[in-house]
């Protein structure tokens, strides 16, 4: 079930507002709710052209997801997060099922 679009939109901006401070070729993103429950699907497109994207090792990705957690918590407690990063564009799309919402 799709989110509602007052939260899809806080969601859209939480997202923009923290991958802001990396140097990514885009996003996907997918917000949906199961059983009542949101579940927000990341998927980053890391820039290949920036050397500042080739230092996103895992420690940074989790505090990176630990951000994003913490702005989202708030506006959903039950939230269910993934997020992933690749320098594929074929595979950011085929991450989400080609359901996701693509982003710059």
């Amino acid at each position: 079930m799709p989110f509602p679009r007052r939260l899809r939109t806080v969601t859209e901006q939480v997202v923009a507002d923290v991958l802001r401070e990396l140097s990514l070729a885009g996003h996907r993103l997918r917000a949906r709710l199961h059983g009542g429950r949101p579940h927000v699907h990341l998927v980053g497109l890391v820039d290949d052209a920036t050397d500042d994207a080739t230092d996103l090792d895992a420690e940074s990705q989790d505090a990176l997801r630990a951000r994003l957690y913490k702005r989202l918590r708030g506006a959903y407690p039950d939230l269910a997060l993934v997020v992933h990063f690749t320098r594929d564009a074929a595979w950011a799309a085929r991450g989400l099922c080609g359901l996701e919402q693509a982003a710059a």
